[in-house]
């Protein structure tokens, strides 16, 4: 975790252990809600007595306020435990959808977990959370793994959204949105054919609940999986980055990817956010990253060969001319490029330094991101 020493302004990697979870992970999830991170599942390293995997259900709530862990008894409907899923959190809830089990069977199943009362933890340790399956009508992404889901609404419909709404939603005048589609956005993955670069929405708190496949314009991303995908929800903009295809090498002679692209979730167009300066990222995928403001934050994942450094590097939506004398960024808004027609990027490396003690949540979700997809937990 990354802790910055408010009076000595220093900046130091640091490791906690109080209440450390039982078991080293990976390809777990990592959410936040209410100032508490939430982990979902994973997977031991692989049993060579037993030849086997073992996929890990249970769910871990780590507090940065008192940098405590703990686990929460769930019980309720019969949730199979999983890696390399897809999770997010929708207004109360954790959803949490597809992955591998321990027989490496690829899952179709979305699941829903009430987190209310998680702040209550230290009073009521032994409070039991419920699992819910969602069941849509229409066809979704089927059985899948290493995609991303977003929660995505109007920012006033985040704390009151539902899972499932006691009417029609055509009937509720408060639904009202400038989202065409609100929901759970899912985007590319891997599945028994390979990887894809689908977009597909699951509409929850309407009547009944459904899968969608919308129209999308402009040029899809190539296919990718283990790749991150970020909602700004300020700008209306899924950022989608890195990943791999191992169907890509034969054509560009790597599988790993450090592209950008932009989906804008008011007009539903896709749009190729290209640098025109040379610094960046290394290609990458199973990286961690989380949103700061308007910016995305990359930290780590795995080269083609190597894992990546531990820089940290900032995508962010900046005119050119913007950029003071000093380097220094202005906070002058700006349309998206699918609205305005016209926009520069900037993709440019920044130091742990210019964060501040209140972005601990975001670096904590980050290396806990990180960790997840290459193979740990603090321990």
């Amino acid at each position: 975790m990354c802790i910055r020493d408010r009076y000595y302004n220093e900046y130091t990697w640091t490791l906690h252990n109080k209440g450390k979870p039982e078991y080293k992970r990976y390809g777990h999830t990592a959410d936040t809600f209410e100032n508490h991170l939430v982990i979902t599942g994973g997977a031991r390293m692989f049993n060579r007595d037993q030849k086997r995997r073992e996929c890990l259900g249970d769910v871990l709530v780590y507090s940065p306020d008192d940098n405590s862990w703990k686990e929460l008894f769930n019980s309720g409907s019969y949730y199979e435990a999983r890696r390399y899923h897809a999770s997010c959190v929708y207004g109360n809830y954790l959803i949490v959808h597809g992955g591998l089990n321990e027989r490496d069977k690829w899952l179709d199943s979305t699941c829903a977990l009430s987190l209310s009362g998680i702040a209550d933890l230290e009073a009521d340790p032994d409070r039991d959370f419920r699992w819910l399956n969602v069941n849509a009508e229409k066809q979704g992404l089927g059985p899948i793994a290493y995609h991303t889901c977003n929660a995505i609404m109007d920012a006033d419909h985040y704390r009151t959204a539902r899972l499932i709404a006691l009417t029609s939603m055509a009937d509720n005048k408060l639904t009202q949105s400038k989202i065409p589609y609100e929901g759970i956005y899912f985007f590319g993955g891997r599945n028994a054919l390979g990887a894809n670069n689908d977009v597909y929405i699951l509409r929850l708190g309407r009547k009944p609940i459904e899968w969608i496949k919308p129209e999308i314009k402009g040029r899809k991303p190539p296919a990718r999986y283990a790749h991150s995908a970020d909602y700004i929800a300020e700008k209306g903009i899924l950022v989608v980055f890195g990943g791999r295809n191992d169907e890509n090498s034969e054509a560009t002679g790597t599988f790993c990817m450090n592209d950008i692209w932009i989906l804008s979730v008011e007009n539903l167009e896709w749009t190729e956010w290209r640098s025109p300066e040379p610094i960046g990222p290394q290609p990458r995928y199973s990286h961690a990253t989380a949103v700061a403001g308007k910016s995305v934050i990359i930290f780590g994942g795995l080269g083609e060969t190597s894992y990546c450094s531990s820089n940290l590097y900032e995508i962010s939506m900046t005119k050119k001319n913007d950029i003071g004398k000093k380097g220094k960024q202005n906070r002058k808004e700006m349309q998206h490029p699918s609205i305005s027609g016209q926009i520069t990027k900037k993709l440019s490396m920044i130091s742990l330094k210019k964060f501040s003690s209140n972005n601990l949540g975001i670096f904590t979700k980050l290396i806990l991101g990180s960790l997840a997809k290459l193979g740990y937990t603090p321990n």
